[in-house]
């Protein structure tokens, strides 16, 4: 009778432990067909104006944030979808053609262009897994790349004469895409990246970090105010992302 009660007790205690085994749990993450992560990120972006008619671009800081969902269709590979906004800034020195300023080019460039840049951008994204077996571990390791649209938000830009030290306009400012998609606010860009994400303890949840390059394929076509200017203007920029992924 004993024999038969430690038996029973040593069966209900492995059963325990391997009920609450994290493994099991890593096994119905493969099976799992959807995901959702959201990020906050610090960017740089790199401004590289036409030099025929500017000097070269400050790059000034700027941030993001986006959501995005994630169909898992293997262990190590999955394609990401969703949105990202972009708030963007430079400053460069070029010219101001509104009655009463410049009259012609001269490569004298006497006015500062601080110029910021609000985008929505809609990717599709594919994310590889770069170690074996990656439900099974709390640390992975991955690439991203793909392309997406880029949609035109309110753009902003604060000019200054440099002789005078005269702010002569502050306000929103025209800058459509000269490679258009569908219309003159809509362009497109190619990203890339590599991530690191670390679960909590096997579970659905995890932290992760991006390191993201974005690479625009549509240059802005800077009209300042009222068309003042008539700059083209290429565009990238290196976003470090931090983010939680369900």
């Amino acid at each position: 009778m004993r024999i038969r009660i430690l038996q029973t007790v040593a069966l209900l205690v492995m059963s325990t432990v391997l009920w609450s085994s994290p493994f099991p749990q890593a096994a119905s993450r493969r099976h799992s067909m959807m995901g959702f992560s959201t990020s906050a990120f610090g960017l740089v972006s790199i401004f590289e104006p036409d030099l025929r008619h500017a000097d070269p671009a400050k790059p000034r800081a700027g941030f993001g944030v986006n959501a995005r969902g994630e169909v898992i269709i293997a262990e190590n590979f999955r394609i990401l979808f969703g949105a990202e906004f972009l708030s963007q800034s430079c400053s460069f020195n070029s010219y101001y053609f509104a009655p009463g300023y410049d009259t012609k080019y001269d490569h004298i460039y006497d006015y500062t262009h601080r110029l910021r840049t609000y985008e929505l951008h809609l990717p599709l994204l594919f994310r590889v897994g770069l170690l074996p077996n990656e439900s099974n571990l709390n640390t992975q390791l991955y690439l991203l790349g793909g392309y997406g649209l880029k949609i035109e938000g309110s753009h902003s830009s604060s000019i200054t004469q440099i002789s005078s030290g005269k702010e002569i306009y502050n306000g929103r400012v025209d800058m459509p895409f000269q490679n258009q998609i569908i219309g003159p606010a809509i362009g497109n860009v190619l990203t890339g990246g590599i991530g690191v994400d670390t679960k909590f303890n096997h579970s659905d949840q995890s932290v992760f970090f991006e390191l993201v390059y974005r690479h625009a394929l549509s240059k802005y076509h800077y009209l300042g105010y009222n068309e003042s200017n008539d700059l083209l203007i290429f565009n990238r920029s290196i976003a470090l992302a931090i983010g939680f992924r369900i």
